[in-house]
């Protein structure tokens, strides 16, 4: 028998063989007989039965037997030699089968490969030891047969013995057998099925099947679901990844597939004809301008209005295009590059231009290809462009996205293994990038660096390296902030008390960092991230239980800024600020240890108007908290009310001399000045002490943020900020949708049945529990129609109305700003009419010239419904403020708009334009008889003109150089007013002209972006909203417009997501809006908590019966799986988004997963205590074990350091119940992050299955 060699291993271009075959040492000689054992073989013990001596006869035999039995053995190693030829061909096939399919998933991330190759490995392993275990097996069982024929020789009947054959039977013996060769043929042929009756374990080390192992398919239908429409389509990569339907551009199965396919190539057509830049417009040649109608005509001879396609480069070109360098790394883009890549990996069938003789485009692969290309070469050119080593950085994500191509790619969030191996890749690029020198301390590279760790290393391992790169750099706050976010998010390492030592370091290096810039512009951008980060430290505070704490913060640090000594005003010429600052924290805590009045609190004046010895005011004793469960009741279940009804009741600090407070079991109700020392800063600019303010009234829980800000600002988007919901349970309560009657399942139509109309579970579009708004005027009041309204009475349940108004009556004569005293305005409106009107007269008795608020004071009497109390108001101010200083008219037309506005809305559009007319007048006007003579009568025609030629003169006027202040302020009044004037003399569309005219302007000014900007949308958006509801024709295409443009400048702003969503319900078309927020609201560079909650809020309110649960699970799930996004928006630490999540599966009954959910919020968001209090609540509770529950408290106050003001000891005496202990052969609950990861895992595994 030849020596057999051992077969190839298996070809792994970039990974090492771990297991190489060894050579086989050479068998033994060949016995005599090929087939037989030697004839050494050991004797039998029974020799009795073997003949003493052969006959000569027997030897004849055995040579005829030599003769036979060698043939075979002949024949035998031909069939051998063939299936060991077959064998190996079976080899080279799954070679070429597993290098295709990893060129197929080249773009895969490296985490994905490595699996699959080990998988394959793996299985090529166990099947070569499998075969050579069967092969083995056979030999031996026949070497055993023969042995044991040659050792009952003479008493069976033998191999060779003759046998008269019938004649019959002889011509059946002359048909030809298969012949050995026709087995090695089969062989060869694709077998049909198999048949695989064993399990495979690596299906359980891997997770589950390898993608390649799935059989070739096609679905009946071309992928169609029976009652949706052709757009909804079950694609392979919609099944892969678990989304079920994808919605695919082209119903056509042949168009649909080139969508999907990463090898198809695209075509960009762009036309090259430009008309005349517009007014206003880039005359830049790269920007293309729509054709001419005849553009691409048959008939044209011009070729410039052909699309020219450049020629198909050969393979020569393509290599000369490539980097090759010595010593590469592994990591390089150009050394993974090889000739064979770059051959057309597209069938025939698959080229969409091929066909038409067209050459050129680009697929999928040859884009991602050539983007790394020319981003590594371009940073191989210059190595310290920062931004481009970013851009490079992010595209990895999109490269890792390259297996789904189509409209689910957009969508998709990465897998943790998904963003673990890309983080791995980006982490080498930064390596590459941070060796260069003058990039060692830029801030960009190092956050991206740490941000990409955190997704890749253990906490362990990323804490020593964020404490290294922080040593080396403690000037870039920057790196500050983000060491916050990440200790504040990080389970592993969060403890409150060491959470706080973090802010304290950062406040401290920001002090450092403001002594050092002194009165530059520098120092403004610190002292705005100081109160940033201040304000994110009191609210993690208050949500960790520290109520108390956190307020007298805001306390000490309000008197330091705005209530200082005026001797301890600035520091001394030759004092340093640190010393400074410590003696002026030494006289703070004297007047904090005098117990005098606060601000909030009843009596305060400030620390210089309070002397020292003024007394304590009496505390008010802590209420008797009473709880609605009775006695009887379970222990946790009372314990867990209690411990929030008493949350509940406390507000203001205690004071040491209190009485009843030594008998106080609470330490933390006092709150002494060492426990907020460390917390203090002192700002100077006037912004920054405006910014101040507004993050107090923020604390409080008032919704209003400082004049001039976008809702794109962190005052607005900032998920540790935004996180009302999470403690105000009425708010939590009015997200969900109301029940309706059950209704009939069916309607009778001309006595058909037919399915009842979908009804939307709202009415109102001003509806949502939250709001996103600027600072504007027009929202600060109710009216008549409704619009939206910044705070509202349900928003101040859980305020503490008392503390509110003492800061309003304490800082409103400190500061200058007039929105701030409107803010006060709209705080008592909202809760009454009432006390705003005692306010504003109050105020204005010493503000008789502030034309605001005098438009304050009429909106709060149009609020009443008190119309001809509010014409009053207006034709007072106006009637007087041509005698006003120059400086105090500039808000006069605001104040012509409001009055006009009210009147077109209240249906006397005449009076309107009489006053818009009187407006543009500069003579006397009877402002009092324009409303009650001839109040139907139009002005002549000559007024009207002179009227128009005003408008269109000053609003030119105020985009040109050096314009007073009092017409830049007023641009969007003028236009609205103007708007409202075109409105009523010719209709809508002038109307909607002057506003868009003046848009285009702003964008021609560079005001995109700003709060100016975004008023203006809101001024065109309302004015189109009012002519849909005055009843009349309009067109929802046309406000449709408006908004998406709207949106997708500012999609954080909730009055154009409402009035969208209430635009799009009456046309019964919900795909629109999914869409839409889709692409503008929930993109990955913009997305925010509160974009999420409306996207959830709109699906659970699409149909007021039912919703869908899939649907808003979903949701769901994306927004807390979210990673850190740009900007550093983490929607995935949103107490607010998890908090809800967990009551939407409680809704459902869903316990099993609102359980897995509490442990997966708790690694997200380690420091909110309504997560931990959510198991011992019913009917959560019911899903936990005492034991559970016990260890769930013992976490929360003992390992985490939350605060929690009642005994669940005391509860628990005396309480016996069965589940107490664990009952024998029972296992320990899950923990907190293994068990719980894999049940995500496997659920995400399983969808939609």
């Amino acid at each position: 028998m030849a020596d057999r060699k051992p077969p190839p291993p298996p070809s792994f271009s970039s990974f090492p063989d771990l297991n190489p075959a060894k050579p086989k040492a050479a068998p033994p000689a060949p016995p005599s007989f090929s087939s037989f054992p030697s004839r050494d073989a050991p004797k039998r013990d029974d020799d009795s039965s073997r003949p003493s001596k052969r006959p000569r006869a027997a030897d004849f035999l055995n040579d005829l037997e030599d003769e036979i039995m060698g043939r075979a053995s002949t024949s035998k190693e031909k069939d051998g030699n063939k299936r060991r030829e077959g064998k190996e061909r079976e080899r080279e096939r799954d070679d070429r089968e597993r290098s295709s399919r990893r060129d197929h998933d080249k773009h895969r991330s490296s985490r994905d490969k490595d699996r699959d190759r080990d998988r394959d490995r793996d299985r090529d392993r166990d099947k070569r030891r499998e075969k050579d275990k069967d092969e083995d097996s056979r030999r031996r069982k026949e070497k055993e047969k023969r042995r044991s024929d040659r050792d009952d020789y003479g008493e069976k009947d033998k191999a060779y013995q003759l046998i008269k054959i019938p004649r019959e039977d002889r011509r059946e013996e002359k048909r030809p057998s298969p012949a050995p060769a026709a087995a090695g043929a089969v062989a060869d042929e694709p077998r049909l099925f198999y048949s695989d009756r064993k399990g495979d374990a690596l299906n359980i080390r891997y997770g589950g099947l390898h993608r390649g192992d799935i059989p070739r398919y096609h679905r009946v239908g071309s992928g169609r679901v029976l009652g949706l429409n052709d757009g909804l389509r079950i694609t392979k990569e919609s099944a892969y990844t678990g989304k079920a339907l994808e919605t695919l551009r082209y119903v056509d199965p042949t168009a649909a597939r080139h969508t999907t396919n990463r090898h198809a190539k695209r075509l960009a057509i762009t036309s090259k004809l430009r008309g005349p830049p517009a007014l206003g417009e880039s005359a830049d040649a790269n920007i293309p301008f729509p054709p001419s109608p005849d553009s691409f005509l048959s008939t044209s001879t011009d070729p410039s209005r052909f699309v020219a396609f450049d020629p198909e480069p050969t393979e020569q070109e393509k290599l000369s295009q490539l980097e090759f360098e010595d010593g590469q790394e592994y990591r390089s883009i150009a050394g993974l590059v090889k000739p064979s890549d770059l051959e057309g990996t597209s069938d025939d069938d698959d080229d969409v231009f091929g066909s038409s003789g067209i050459v050129g485009g680009e697929s999928q692969d040859e884009y991602l290809k050539r983007r790394n290309l020319e981003m590594d070469r371009a940073l191989r050119d210059d190595p310290t462009n920062i931004d481009m080593w970013i851009a490079f950085v992010d595209f990895q994500d999109e490269v890792s996205l390259s297996s789904f191509v189509g409209t689910g790619s957009k969508t998709r969030a990465l897998s943790k293994a998904e963003r673990a191996s890309t983080s791995d890749i980006k982490l080498s690029i930064l390596d590459r990038a941070l060796k260069v020198e003058k990039n060692r301390k830029s801030e960009k590279l190092l956050l991206a660096y740490l941000r990409a760790a955190a997704e890749l290393w253990d906490p362990k391992k990323v804490l020593e390296r964020w404490d290294t790169t922080l040593k080396e750099n403690p000037e870039l706050t920057g790196l500050w902030i983000e060491y916050v976010g990440w200790r504040q998010t990080s389970w592993a390492n969060f403890e409150v008390r060491k959470v706080v030592d973090v802010y304290v370091e950062c406040f401290q290096v920001l002090g450092r960092a403001m002594e050092e810039k002194g009165d530059t512009g520098g120092r403004d951008m610190l002292e705005a991230n100081a109160i940033y980060l201040f304000l994110r430290c009191c609210l993690m505070l208050r949500q960790a239980g520290y109520t108390e704490r956190a307020l007298a913060a805001f306390q000490v640090i309000m008197e330091l800024n705005f209530f200082r000594p005026d001797r301890l005003t600035r520091p001394p010429p030759r004092q340093s600020e640190t010393t400074w600052l410590k003696d002026v924290f030494d006289e703070l805590e004297l007047f904090w240890d005098t117990g005098g009045p606060r601000i909030g609190e009843a009596g305060a004046k400030g620390w210089k108007n309070t002397s020292d010895d003024v007394e304590s005011p009496v505390a008010a004793p802590p209420p008797e908290v009473t709880t609605t469960l009775d006695a009887d009741a379970n222990p946790f279940e009372r314990w867990v009310e209690k411990e929030r009804r008493t949350a509940e009741g406390a507000s203001l600090p205690a004071r040491a001399d209190d009485p009843g407070i030594d008998e106080d079991v609470d330490p933390f109700r006092v709150i002494l000045f060492d426990d907020v020392r460390d917390f203090m800063f002192v700002v100077y600019s006037d912004d920054a002490k405006l910014q101040l303010v507004y993050a107090f009234l923020t604390f409080l829980g008032l919704p209003f943020v400082p004049p001039d800000f976008p809702t794109s600002t962190p005052f607005s988007t900032d998920t540790f900020i935004h996180s009302e919901l999470v403690e105000r349970p009425a708010l939590r309560a009015s997200f969900w949708p109301k029940e309706v009657e059950s209704e009939r399942p069916f309607d009778l139509i001309d006595g058909e049945a037919m399915e009842p109309e979908r009804r939307a579970g709202i009415t109102d579009p001003f509806e949502a529990p939250f709001r996103t708004l600027p600072a504007s005027v027009d929202c600060m009041f109710g009216s008549k129609p409704r619009w939206a309204q910044t705070v509202t009475k349900a928003d101040l349940q859980h305020v503490d109305v008392e503390l509110v108004r003492n800061v309003f009556a304490l800082l409103r004569p400190t500061l200058s700003d007039t929105f701030f005293t409107l803010n006060a305005f709209s705080f008592e409106a909202a809760l009454g009419p009432k006390a705003a009107i005692k306010l504003s007269k109050q105020v204005l008795k010493d503000n008789r010239q502030n034309l605001a608020l005098w438009d304050g004071y009429a909106r709060i009497e149009r609020q009443r419904g008190k119309m001809e109390e509010a014409r009053a108001v207006y034709v007072t101010a106006l009637s007087m403020y041509r005698t006003f200083d120059v400086r105090d008219q500039i808000d006069g037309p605001l104040l012509w708009r409001a009055w006009a506005e009210m009147e077109w809305e209240d249906g006397r559009s005449m009076i309107a334009l009489k006053i818009l007319v009187a407006a543009a007048s500069a003579a006397e006007v009877d402002l009092a008889a324009l409303t009650k003579v001839d109040v139907d009568v139009r002005p002549p025609a000559a007024q009207i003109l002179r009227a128009r030629q005003y408008y269109t003169g000053e609003l030119e006027k105020a985009f040109q150089r050096n314009v007073s202040q009092s017409i830049l302020r007023n641009r969007n009044h003028l236009a609205y007013s103007f708007a409202v004037f075109e409105y009523i003399c010719q209709g809508l569309q002038p109307a909607v002209d002057v506003l868009e005219q003046h848009l285009f302007r702003l964008d021609c000014d560079g005001a995109v972006g700003t709060a100016e900007h975004e008023e203006a949308f809101m001024s065109l958006v309302k004015l189109l909203y009012r002519h849909a509801s005055a009843g009349v024709g309009y067109k929802p295409g046309q406000l449709r417009g408006v908004l998406e443009r709207a949106i997708k400048e500012y999609p954080t702003n909730s009055l154009f997501l409402q009035v969208f969503y209430h635009n799009e319900l009456r046309m019964k078309i919900q795909n629109r809006v999914r869409r839409t927020l889709e692409d503008s609201v929930l993109g990955e560079h913009v997305a925010t908590s509160d974009g999420w909650l409306f996207a959830i809020f709109a699906e659970l309110h699409l149909d007021a019966r039912s919703h869908s649960v899939w649907g808003v699970r979903n949701l769901f799930d994306r927004a807390v799986s979210n990673p850190r996004q740009h900007n550093d928006l983490r929607t995935r630490s949103s107490p607010s988004l998890w908090s809800l999540y967990i009551d939407f599966e409680i809704r459902n009954n869903d316990l099993k997963r609102a359980k897995g959910l509490v442990y997966r919020a708790l690694q997200e968001c380690p420091w909110c205590k309504d997560i931990y209090l959510k198991p011992f609540s019913s009917p959560l509770r019911s899903s936990y074990r005492s034991r559970e529950l016990r260890e769930m408290y013992t976490l929360l106050i003992s390992e985490k350091g939350l605060r929690a003001r009642c005994e669940l000891d005391d509860f628990l005496d005396g309480f016996v119940d069965s589940d107490m202990e664990i009952e024998d052969g029972e296992t320990e609950a899950p923990q907190l992050l293994k068990e719980t990861e894999e049940l995500y895992a496997e659920r995400r595994r399983l969808m939609p299955y």
